[in-house]
């Protein structure tokens, strides 16, 4: 009869394993966090730009199409994030989804604002590497105070302190099929994945919920000798009075762009 290993002493051996693992690269989750905050331009500017996008929803069983037009604001402080804007200033929806207009305008505008958000938590993630390709990197990043249960449950209290300590928690956690029931949490994200390149510029965004995952891939033009936005696929999902569970899929097409120095 196999034995079975007790959680505590799981835990210990998994820290063990994790401690003495190749780094996956040269490049470190602190310096590639940095970048994302600097991106390799520290002065302040304003980014304006028009987008057209189009919208494939299912609700109610029936897979409809929306069109949508605006305008989208990108700017930054000197050493801090970017944050983005969507504005809708058109939207074209099917009769069906007409009573709710405003509730998926939000949705739309959404987009921008919980990509700003997502790069505003780092604090509140334990982050480490994963196995990246051709010049990108993967982040993954689990709440801490997810880390901290665990820590409190199977580790000892020096472990809150030790970065090192907390980042192969961390990806136990996340890596572990048989912890998922205390990993997996309702309300906002447990967890995200960030896809970047060593300058900082994010690629990909996931956010992990009990319920599925939200994603949005970026690809990027250049402006004034920055990266902007150019095209922006995000899925969606939601649960709206009156129209029920709301799955699609958003895409932005970005142009007309104009760069103010501030």
């Amino acid at each position: 009869m196999p034995l079975k290993m007790p959680r505590i002493a799981a835990f210990a051996v998994v820290l063990t394993v994790f401690a003495v693992s190749p780094a996956l690269s040269q490049v470190t989750v602190e310096s590639l966090l940095g970048r994302i905050i600097s991106a390799d331009n520290r002065d302040q500017y304003e980014l304006t730009a028009e987008f057209q996008a189009d919208l494939v929803l299912v609700a109610s069983g029936r897979r409809t199409r929306g069109y949508a037009a605006g305008t989208l604001r990108e700017s930054r402080r000197a050493g801090e994030p970017r944050r983005w804007k969507i504005t809708v200033q058109r939207l074209d929806l099917p009769l069906l989804l007409r009573p709710f207009a405003s509730t998926l305008r939000s949705l739309i505008e959404d987009r921008a604002e919980s990509q700003s958000q997502s790069l505003e938590t780092f604090n509140s993630h334990d982050f480490f590497m994963d196995e990246g390709s051709s010049g990108r990197y993967v982040l993954i990043g689990l709440r801490r105070d997810i880390v901290n249960e665990a820590i409190d449950k199977y580790g000892k209290p020096a472990d809150r302190q030790d970065p090192e300590t907390r980042r192969r928690i961390a990806r136990w956690l996340f890596t572990s099929s048989s912890m998922r029931d205390l990993v997996v949490r309702s309300g906002p994200p447990y967890a995200l994945r960030l896809v970047v390149d060593e300058h900082g510029l994010v690629y990909e965004n996931v956010l992990f919920y009990n319920w599925g995952q939200a994603v949005t891939k970026i690809t990027y033009t250049n402006v004034g000798g920055r990266p902007a936005w150019h095209d922006v696929e995000s899925t969606i999902s939601s649960d709206i009075s009156g129209l029920g569970h709301v799955d699609g899929l958003l895409l932005l097409q970005i142009r007309n762009y104009t760069l103010t120095l501030q």
